[in-house]
């Protein structure tokens, strides 16, 4: 793995994609981890013709509330989905929203992509279905909306082992007037932060209601790769 950038984006249902794509072209990305894509017929379509404005492509098609794309000769060796459990109705939904991951070989990273719930009790739920996947070697990344900010539960259990690839970049929600930061670069020990931005471009405020995170990665001057960190708790 040489330097490489990954970005974590909630792109609100692609409802503007055009800007969308505008913002991801901004920030010009080897990988990008997508929350909200659309669900159906209609999401799968945006999908298709944000791919098609931005040239990255999909590895397959929106999996419930998560997405992957990759840059054009990016090596995607595997690529698996995994269910997790829904979240439980509420007043202001009230229906169980289907919720998953993406968890994908891409040059060389060991990519998750992760959507989680809107109550500590779903996201508990969910992280406790995740406890399967071991992050296998150090390269793991997380591209992840927790919708927690960060010293909640969800944060503590996902960096330990894995760190918090930009601590220091500043709010990602809501876009317009961010004050929480509740999406997340997670990152192995196999891998450095080379520099963590989020984007506050006019695009990037006005495409959807999170703005994205950029974070380009290289691999960590030295390391065992054989270390095992056990499961993403």
């Amino acid at each position: 793995m040489s330097r490489v950038r990954v970005v974590s984006y909630n792109v609100h249902g692609l409802r503007r994609g055009p800007a969308v794509a505008e913002v991801l072209r901004e920030l010009a990305p080897d990988i990008v981890g997508v929350q909200e894509p659309g669900r159906g017929p209609l999401g799968h379509w945006r999908l298709h013709l944000l791919c098609r404005r931005t040239g990255l492509r999909a590895v397959g098609p929106p999996w419930r509330t998560v997405a992957l794309l990759v840059a054009p000769g990016l090596e995607v060796s595997s690529s698996r989905r995994l269910r997790l459990p829904r979240d439980r109705p509420t007043a202001h939904r009230p229906w169980p929203q289907a919720r998953g991951a993406l968890i994908a070989q891409v040059g060389g990273l060991s990519v998750v992509v992760l959507h989680l719930g809107l109550s500590a009790g779903a996201r508990t739920g969910q992280l406790d279905a995740l406890d399967g996947v071991r992050t296998g070697d150090v390269r793991r990344v997380v591209l992840a909306d927790l919708n927690e900010r960060p010293g909640g539960s969800s944060w503590r259990r996902l960096t330990s082992p894995l760190v918090d690839a930009a601590r220091d970049a500043g709010s990602t929600y809501p876009a317009v007037e961010p004050e929480a930061r509740i999406d997340a670069v997670l990152i192995g020990a196999g891998i450095v932060v080379r520099s963590a931005h989020v984007a506050r471009s006019q695009a990037a405020r006005t495409a959807s209601d999170h703005l994205p995170v950029a974070v380009d990665l290289a691999p960590a001057p030295a390391v065992d790769l054989a270390v095992d960190l056990g499961g993403v708790r």
